[in-house]
């Protein structure tokens, strides 16, 4: 007898739930710790982070990565480096596979890799900084502006999903679990945002495949670029190694470093997880220390080499111009819009003082500053009368 071609979603939910380790987030809603408003699941849905996967990815925040830079803007015919948008699918990429490879929720992992930059500006790091300052000082130090918490204030209140469950809410109504795996140790939290448990499994290693894959793909920008030269690789001992195997070509590099970095990952988390004796969810949400990282050594190794890239590279001669532009350019767009802010922003600051958020007109800035993308960036400067010279720094590098 022909099997029948769809799959009903009872069937789905047995099938994927038998491939996860019992310390894994469930796919199962029943299990789960629910969304913020509850919903009926469609029988033809997929299941809950497959769900939660398609409303990120479908939202307009999410397209937007698609023009915001990652390290600077670059041109040059022969090579195109990473942007936000290609960094965003890597690390989603790689999460799904190393959770998948260590039996916890693949669709879990891949929808908060696919969440995790959401929250940065136009100019990517380069703006955030001067905005961050210029909220701080327009508040009196009451708020800021952090990237990570900026990904959370998306998918909790800027964008919105409507259903007839959700009419009258604000955000995407996205399960607890993808909500909590955007809250990172080192962000700084709201009290009523600060997760009651420790994060999962899937969320910390979103957190170690960020760390991967930014410092693979960057390492093969600087040498396509010549801003480094292996010779600064081979002076680190792990790298070395990893550079030993590359027969010569920058992309097996970053495949090298990727395949060696995530197999030192799974070995040491799995070996972890023995240790602890982590036999379920529930003891992953009370575990006082970090279970999915590096070995130490390969951590301290990879420290060492991501401060080389700072140096050369994120803080290197050839991002002066850029870095400083950035500097006057968004400081200049936070003091336009604060005095005359547009529909959106005054939506924003209607959600933000719904929300109770302190400042709500300087908080409703930050927001729109942060949804614009780099060539909005760059046209509004110039409708606002920045010099010249400012908004060509910001344009891209040419390589030759």
């Amino acid at each position: 007898m022909q099997k029948p071609f769809l799959i009903d979603r009872g069937s789905h939910l047995e099938r994927q739930s038998a491939c996860l380790q019992p310390y894994a987030v469930p796919h199962d809603e029943a299990q789960g710790l629910g969304r913020a408003h509850q919903e009926i699941p469609d029988k033809d849905e997929g299941l809950r982070f497959a769900i939660d996967r398609s409303r990120v990815t479908f939202s307009e925040f999410f397209r937007r990565l698609g023009d915001k830079v990652q390290v600077m803007p670059v041109q040059r015919p022969d090579y195109v480096p990473g942007s936000r948008l290609s960094h965003t699918y890597e690390v989603a990429a790689l999460s799904r596979d190393i959770a998948s490879e260590l039996g916890v929720n693949a669709d879990l992992a891949e929808t908060i890799g696919l969440m995790h930059d959401l929250g940065h500006c136009g100019l990517g790091h380069e703006g955030e900084r001067p905005v961050h300052a210029w909220a701080k000082e327009q508040s009196d130090g009451a708020i800021g502006f952090d990237h990570n918490a900026q990904a959370h204030r998306i998918v909790t209140l800027l964008t919105d999903h409507m259903s007839p469950e959700t009419m009258g809410t604000y955000g995407l109504n996205l399960n607890t679990e993808s909500v909590e795996g955007l809250l990172v140790k080192d962000m700084p939290y709201n009290d009523r945002d600060k997760p009651e448990r420790s994060p999962s499994l899937e969320a910390q290693i979103v957190e170690q495949a960020d760390d991967i894959a930014y410092l693979a793909r960057d390492t093969e920008d600087a040498l396509q670029l010549g801003i480094i030269k292996k010779q600064h690789l081979v002076t680190h001992t792990f790298f070395h190694e990893v550079i030993a195997r590359a027969d010569g070509w920058y992309a097996n590099i970053r495949s090298r470093i990727i395949a060696a970095l995530k197999y030192l990952l799974k070995q040491a988390t799995q070996q972890k997880i023995k240790n602890m004796h982590i036999e379920s969810i529930d003891q992953v949400y009370v575990a006082s220390e970090q279970i999915v990282r590096l070995p130490e050594e390969a951590a301290v190794c990879m420290e060492a080499f991501r401060q080389t890239l700072y140096n050369t590279m994120y803080q290197g001669v050839h991002k002066r111009d850029f870095s400083d532009a950035s500097e006057d350019v968004m400081r200049a767009l936070a003091e336009n819009y604060y005095a005359r802010p547009n529909t959106t922003i005054e939506f924003y600051a209607f959600k933000a003082q719904a929300n109770e958020d302190h400042c709500p007109r300087v908080r409703a800035t930050c927001d729109y500053i942060a949804r614009m993308t780099y060539q909005q960036v760059l046209q509004t400067a110039k409708a606002i009368g920045v010099q010249e010279r400012e908004i060509t720094a910001l344009r891209s590098i040419e390589w030759k």
